[in-house]
């Protein structure tokens, strides 16, 4: 799905494709500036954007203008943590899990990944599990950093809550 500023929200064909008919243009004499946005969530599963979003095209008026969105299929490399990988009421891994921790970046050198870096809150303070996802954040950050390496990795950030009823997420 693609939004433009003034709303108008657009569906693609299963290929992606698009059509904007008649696009509002200010200023029919020299064109305007069009801006488009995806609305990532509606990506297929896996799939994350790899051009700039939102996407702006000049429009002028009798002429046709291609604007396309580039998305890919990434790795997804999951990191579950809890409370048992941590130093007592500290945001700091014990020596064990920073020592995996540490090994990540060379299977991450293969190919773009996206890391996802899952907290699952069990009988604690939810403040101490955002402190410890920041904190493992913050550590895969600087290791990736000190290599010399081809790709940007992206981190992802997610709060599993079971001490709320059902065991929602945050």
């Amino acid at each position: 799905r693609i939004a433009t500023l003034t709303g108008l929200l657009i569906t693609t064909d299963p290929a992606g494709r698009f059509h904007v008919a008649c696009a509002d243009i200010p200023d029919i004499e020299r064109g305007s500036n069009f801006l488009l946005k995806l609305d990532e969530r509606t990506l297929p599963t896996g799939y994350r954007i790899t051009t700039e979003n939102p996407r702006s095209v000049r429009v002028t008026r009798g002429k046709m203008t291609t604007l396309n969105f580039g998305a890919a299929i990434q790795r997804v490399v999951r990191i579950d943590i809890q409370d048992s990988a941590f130093i007592k009421d500290k945001a700091k891994l014990k020596e064990e899990w920073l020592r995996e921790i540490e090994k990540l970046p060379n299977s991450l050198r293969k190919a773009p990944s996206v890391i996802r870096v899952s907290y699952t809150v069990k009988g604690e303070s939810v403040k101490l599990a955002k402190k410890r996802i920041k904190y493992v954040v913050k550590t895969i950050e600087n290791i990736w950093s000190k290599r010399d390496c081809c790709h940007e990795i992206m981190i992802e950030e997610e709060l599993i809550n079971l001490d709320k009823r059902g065991g929602s997420n945050q």
